[in-house]
């Protein structure tokens, strides 16, 4: 099979005003070509051609193979520091990511010279963060809704379901489960701005999601408690670390995932970004001091980290230190260590390794010499 072949297919597929039209171009291309010919062609056009050979090994080997899909995704480290009024902070929800396409197509009369246009045709799809397509019947209920408005852009979000299971079986599988999901959508571009990959800034972005709110398109909530179908995200403008660490814990307790630290001056970015942080402390704890690092860079001569023995594991805890205490910590190292001095922390998630428990980013908080 001709590589032009396949191109100038596909080109005519994405021109195809219609469904049967893209079908009736893809009958005339298949009845071209061997049944084994075929078999592959439809494994490279699904993006799967099952011999083992990945998609990140077909894009190096040839760019620009197929076009890819992605979208901003939030660092896994946390902020060590916020500024006033730069940063807001929304409640880390425990769903599937997705995004909603919207477009609205003219129809016209090609009878007439020049042609007459003689409706509009509006239609919409969810895909995954992988650019997976979610069952048309199970987001059928928010696609409507958004019909009715006439909603045209592009809205992320995370979709949710009364679990984790029924969210990624609805999201994921191939199962009809109408009316499981709500879509929570927390930003939101035009469909120029997605092809282009230029965005305006996250406050100019949260504008828009006001407006959507004002013209019913989003139902705006106070409370991440409440379900709808297709929600707003609230968020709190941050003045300051401690205050997105307080709503992180708040929304913890709720039953949600922490918060993701967002900034307000930062553009849509399709990859992981440090302009969004995740936030999930679930808790401090507190262990003794058994070493110490020297730091490196510009912490070279004095304190880079604690070495602390935490539940069978050696962790090293050298994030929230101040320059002061750097300095302070290293001419006393040795007394530290032999008084058996004790540090408190905080720490993201704790998992287990067998008979050790493992922590995700700790942060010193202070010294315990009461231990």
């Amino acid at each position: 099979m001709e590589q032009l072949d396949v191109v100038a297919t596909l080109k005519q597929i994405l021109a195809a005003p219609d469904r049967q039209t893209k079908l009736q171009i893809i009958g005339n291309c298949v009845a071209k070509y061997p049944k084994e010919e075929v078999k592959w062609l439809i494994r490279a056009v699904n993006k799967a051609p099952r011999n083992g050979v990945t998609d990140t090994i077909c894009l190096k080997v040839w760019p620009k193979l197929y076009p890819t899909f992605s979208c901003m995704l939030a660092d896994d480290s946390p902020p060590k520091e916020i500024g006033v009024g730069e940063s807001i902070i929304e409640p880390k929800l425990d769903g599937e990511r997705c995004l909603i396409f919207c477009r609205e197509d003219s129809i016209f009369d090609t009878t007439t010279s020049p042609h007459s246009e003689l409706t509009r045709r509006w239609s919409g799809g969810g895909f995954s963060r992988n650019g997976k397509s979610i069952k048309e019947v199970n987001i059928r209920h928010i696609l409507h809704h958004l019909e009715e408005k006439r909603f045209v852009g592009v809205l992320d979000g995370e979709m949710l379901a009364r679990n984790w299971n029924r969210t990624a079986a609805a999201v994921r599988g191939p199962l009809a489960m109408p009316q499981e999901l709500e879509f929570y959508v927390f930003d939101h571009l035009t469909l120029s701005e997605w092809s282009q990959k230029t965005s305006p800034l996250l406050h100019e972005r949260r504008e828009r999601l006001y407006q959507l709110a004002a013209d019913g398109v989003l139902e705006a909530w106070d409370s991440p408690t409440v379900i709808g179908p297709l929600n707003l995200v609230p968020h709190h403008v941050l003045e300051n670390l401690d205050d997105a660490k307080r709503y992180a814990k708040e929304w913890h307790e709720q039953g949600f995932e922490g918060g993701v630290v967002k900034d307000l001056y930062a553009p849509y970015e399709w990859k992981r970004s440090r302009s969004w942080k995740k936030m999930k402390f679930i808790g401090a704890a507190d262990a003794p001091i058994i070493g110490v690092e020297e730091g490196t860079g510009r912490n070279a001569g004095r304190l880079g980290a604690f070495i602390a023995l935490y539940k069978g594991e050696q962790i090293k805890i050298g994030a929230g230190l101040t320059d002061e205490q750097r300095d302070s910590f290293w001419i006393v190292k040795d007394d530290l260590i032999a008084k058996k001095v004790w540090v408190e922390f905080e720490f993201q998630d704790e998992s287990k390794s067998g008979m050790q428990a493992k922590v995700r980013f700790p942060v010193f908080i202070r010294l315990r010499e009461d231990k």
